[in-house]
């Protein structure tokens, strides 16, 4: 039913003047509230009922905790390791003083790195999720760790935990993992905020490509012997010494844990307020290694993740492929091996 042009103008006017006393009232209540607050007089409503035990226990957000700070358990899993060499004076820039890249006697000026493409089918803490990390084999106090410069998820909850609890520089990406037959593939790219590329969506940063072949050892390890393992599988996979019981496999890894400060001042958000070397035990329970033929890594350039440019492959040394059944790690095993804000004795 359409409204004459008089009766329109009168609900045209009776609107404007609706909407004048709703500002009207709006802004006389800004200046009361305005005015309450300079005098200290906000009124106070309930007091917050969220438990401590809440919100000092749980991960944020307390009331929906993003991941939980149990034992991990992940079951089904697979990873291919392709160990490389590097400048060494480029993978000596991304390690902190305190620690030693391994020295290659055969190939001086050169370090190891090792590039890792994980699938974790089963994850009853986080739920399953792919990675893609970057290892340098590195010695703290004459042990030896894998310490992890670059590192990339495709779930938040995996993201978050690594960042926050475990000191891993955790970023989220698009990683695809394939087999075909004894034939691994493996690919990880990433959104840019630089520039769009021919994929609107990803930019390729890391990819790889290997054969299964045979049984380097399986897990658990005898109790009576460890397998002696050749160069430069005696780097990326340290075998521990027989107990005389069967025992799981340890992947010893070490993160920079790095959280900054807030605001101005020494402790602001330009300075960190924790810094500490975390080291992470990874025990594989059930498995096995295989090492792996016809293996090839490529990195491509990336400015915000500029694995490329810092870690230059100058060789592939060997690749391996894990199997696990199970494995767990423990946050009441995991240590910080050094805090870098404490003078040193």
């Amino acid at each position: 039913m359409r409204l004459g042009n008089e009766q329109a103008g009168r609900v045209g006017h009776h609107r404007r003047r609706t909407a004048a006393w709703l500002f009207s009232v709006a802004f006389s209540l800004s200046l009361s509230i305005g005015g309450s607050a300079f005098s200290q007089q906000i009124p106070a409503g309930a007091s917050g009922t969220l438990s401590p035990d809440v919100y000092l226990k749980q991960t944020m957000p307390g009331q929906a905790p993003l991941y939980p700070t149990e034992e991990y358990t992940y079951r089904d899993t697979e990873m291919s390791l392709v160990a490389f060499t590097t400048d060494e004076d480029k993978a000596a820039a991304l390690i902190p003083k305190e620690l030693q890249l391994v020295k290659i006697p055969q190939l001086p000026g050169q370090a190891s790195a090792v590039a890792v493409f994980a699938k974790y089918r089963g994850n009853d803490q986080v739920g399953p999720y792919m990675e893609v990390i970057i290892d340098l084999p590195v010695l703290y106090k004459g042990q030896l760790y894998l310490y992890v410069p670059y590192i990339y998820v495709d779930t938040d909850a995996a993201m978050a935990a690594g960042r926050e609890f475990g000191g891993y520089p955790k970023k989220l990406a698009n990683i695809q993992m394939r087999h075909y037959g004894s034939l691994w593939l493996g690919t990880m790219s990433r959104g840019t905020a630089q520039q769009k590329s021919a994929d609107p969506n990803f930019s390729d940063i890391v990819s790889v490509s290997m054969k299964k072949a045979g049984r380097l050892f399986a897990v658990p390890l005898s109790g009576d012997k460890s397998p002696e393992l050749p160069f430069p599988y005696n780097e990326i996979l340290p075998m521990p010494p027989p107990t005389g019981q069967a025992q799981s496999y340890v992947l010893p890894t070490m993160g920079l844990r790095r959280i900054q400060g807030v605001g101005t001042g020494p402790n602001g958000s330009a300075n960190a307020v924790i810094a500490q070397l975390v080291t992470t035990p990874w025990r594989v329970s059930q498995g096995a290694f295989y090492t792996a033929n016809e293996v090839s890594l490529e990195f491509y350039p990336s400015k915000e993740d500029p694995i490329a440019q810092m870690l230059p492959i100058n060789s592939v040394l060997a690749g391996v492929i894990m199997r696990a059944d199970v494995m767990t790690t423990n946050p009441d095993e995991w240590a910080i091996a050094a805090d870098l804000l404490k003078p040193t004795p």
